[in-house]
């Protein structure tokens, strides 16, 4: 069996300082040089403005989320505040029918009473007729007893 080399991951390039040749000091190498400095002026900003935006994209990123659950919790209190609304609202259906049927038997009362009231006075009158004719009665029976005794 053959034998593999193991290799290892490729290294990341290191920048180096220039060295300065001697050899090329002509107006090659100062372009270059220029080229290779404005290069590197522009990695660097585009390097700044990605970390910015990533940063920026973070950022809108934990906005949204924390949005979505502010969303979620608003929605969690106005499915409970309905919720309790409706109780309440069908606890007030119930109350104020309890008040109606209170009411009707307070009148039905009210009326029984007036009419209760009506038959004692109506019934005390005739027992204070009845009483008088008694009364009456008693005064004559009691002067045809005397007259019954005395006529003896």
């Amino acid at each position: 069996m053959p034998i593999k080399k193991k290799t290892s991951a490729p290294k990341a390039k290191v920048s180096r300082p220039k060295s300065k040749s001697s050899a090329n000091s002509g107006g090659v190498s100062a372009m270059a040089a220029t080229q290779l400095k404005q290069l590197r002026k522009t990695v660097d900003q585009l390097r700044t403005r990605l970390e910015k935006e990533a940063n920026a994209r973070i950022a809108a990123s934990n906005v949204v989320a924390e949005a979505k659950k502010a969303r979620e919790a608003l929605n969690a209190q106005m499915k409970a505040l309905r919720d309790e609304g409706a109780r309440l609202a069908k606890e007030l259906r119930g109350a104020l029918g309890r008040s109606d049927k209170l009411e009707a038997a307070r009148r039905q009362a009210t009326e029984k009473i007036a009419e209760l009231r009506s038959e004692l006075a109506h019934r005390s009158e005739e027992l204070k007729r009845k009483s008088e004719e008694l009364a009456q009665l008693a005064k004559e029976s009691a002067g045809r007893a005397r007259d019954i005794i005395m006529s003896e």
